[in-house]
């Protein structure tokens, strides 16, 4: 309920979501650890497009310690980016530095079963772009036309 307040997410009005790919997970031993990445919306908001998602961790080997984000994804960061075909353009999570405009991956703690919600804001595309295509997390398949809302 923390990571979901502090990412804006309204989890009464999140509802299903739009896309959901696995991306191996690193939990203590467990070779078969795998994480659930999931896309509930991108929507338009004046300039800038802001993505809601989640990260569950799937383990079996009992291991209950709390861990950031980026300790799951093998001491990397998250770094979702945009893809609109329509003008050849990658957008980027905005940044200014030394912030960024989206749920860091050293903040929150969860286990294993729980789930991690996050968002990124992005330059919005052209007004007529009704649909993008999005990186959830690298080395997970490309979502494609995603609508924007």
């Amino acid at each position: 309920e923390q990571s979901a307040e502090a990412a804006g997410i309204d989890l009464a009005e999140l509802g299903d979501p739009i896309a959901t790919v696995t991306v191996p997970a690193v939990v203590g031993e467990d070779p078969e650890a795998t994480m659930d990445v999931a896309l509930y919306t991108l929507r338009r908001d004046g300039e800038t497009l802001i993505l809601n998602g989640s990260f569950t961790v799937n383990s079996e080997d009992g291991e209950q310690e709390e861990r950031q984000l980026f300790h799951y994804l093998g001491n990397h960061g998250w770094a979702p980016h945009l893809i609109d075909s329509a003008n050849l353009t990658r957008h980027d999570v905005l940044a200014s530095a030394p912030t960024t405009a989206m749920t860091p991956s050293q903040s929150f703690r969860f286990r294993p079963g729980q789930t991690f919600y996050v968002y990124a804001a992005f330059a919005a595309p052209p007004a007529d772009v009704e649909s993008i295509n999005v990186q959830l997390v690298d080395g997970a398949p490309m979502i494609v036309d995603v609508p924007i809302r």
